[in-house]
């Protein structure tokens, strides 16, 4: 059995799949390409995450 968090995460990456990482997201200019990285560095780089407010510290999370 799946939790609804697990759910929810593969529908978004099915989502991401169907629409490319050049879609628009509803996060002003950031494209599906950088809401999946926003994702994917909150969950596996908190130290990394400061680059993506801080343009300064941009290169530390790569």
């Amino acid at each position: 059995m799946s939790s609804p968090a697990a759910d929810e995460r593969a529908a978004l990456c099915d989502l991401f799949e169907h629409v490319g990482p050049d879609a628009p997201t509803l996060a002003g200019d950031w494209t599906t390409r950088d809401l999946a990285a926003h994702l994917v560095v909150r969950e596996r780089r908190p130290d990394a995450a400061a680059g993506l407010l801080v343009p300064m510290l941009a290169g530390y999370g790569e």
